[in-house]
């Protein structure tokens, strides 16, 4: 009998562990390998992109990654748009006849970059397993206006111009749920032995 109570309570404890972890299973990853920071998530629908912003080029310069679910068909603006409309990112954007969108400024947090040089844009492969692709930010051939999303695009601002494509906010798993985790399966291990 103890020995069921036991194995029952092990189990319900590992179960609660893998439920609390497997939230970051359908997560974006960036390139690190860990867990996209999102802020917030705008639209909805079941293909999913991502919008990372960054404020600047210093060590200490915060970027920020949205999320955006859309059905149908979607460009890099609609994406801006509804993350803008949705929470507090801003957006000063003017409109060009024939062009489309030009990006003047981000606004989220307290940050902005610099008015007085361009926002870079910048594009990653598509990838429906949400990973930064190992090849990396590639300038964008395209405005945001011209640029058609696809489930798992990735889509990168970072001021000022020509300094690469943004950073990406990651968040470490924490080393106490991998700690506590196999600090469990070796008490079952050591249960097993016993038995």
């Amino acid at each position: 009998m103890r020995n069921r109570c036991f194995y029952a309570g092990m189990i319900s404890v590992l179960l609660s562990l893998f439920l609390s972890t497997s939230v970051w299973a359908s997560t974006w990853y960036g390139p690190d390998g860990n867990p996209v920071k999102i802020e917030y998530w705008a639209g909805t629908g079941s293909n999913e992109a991502l919008l990372v912003i960054e404020f600047g080029e210093e060590e200490d310069t915060p970027e920020y990654a949205f999320g955006f679910r859309f059905d149908g068909t979607a460009t890099g603006w609609d994406m801006i748009s509804a993350v803008d409309e949705a929470g507090s990112l801003e957006v000063d954007a003017t409109y060009y006849s024939g062009l489309g969108y030009f990006i003047n400024n981000f606004y989220y947090d307290g940050h902005s970059g610099d008015a007085s040089t361009w926002w870079e844009y910048s594009v990653a492969e598509s990838d429906p397993d949400f990973h930064f692709p190992e090849s990396g930010w590639e300038w964008s051939s395209v405005g945001c206006s011209s640029r058609t999303l696809e489930n798992g695009s990735w889509d990168g601002w970072r001021n000022p111009y020509g300094s690469g494509g943004p950073e990406i906010p990651t968040v470490p798993i924490p080393a106490a749920v991998w700690l506590l985790g196999s600090g469990l399966l070796g008490l079952i291990g050591i249960r097993r032995k016993r038995a």
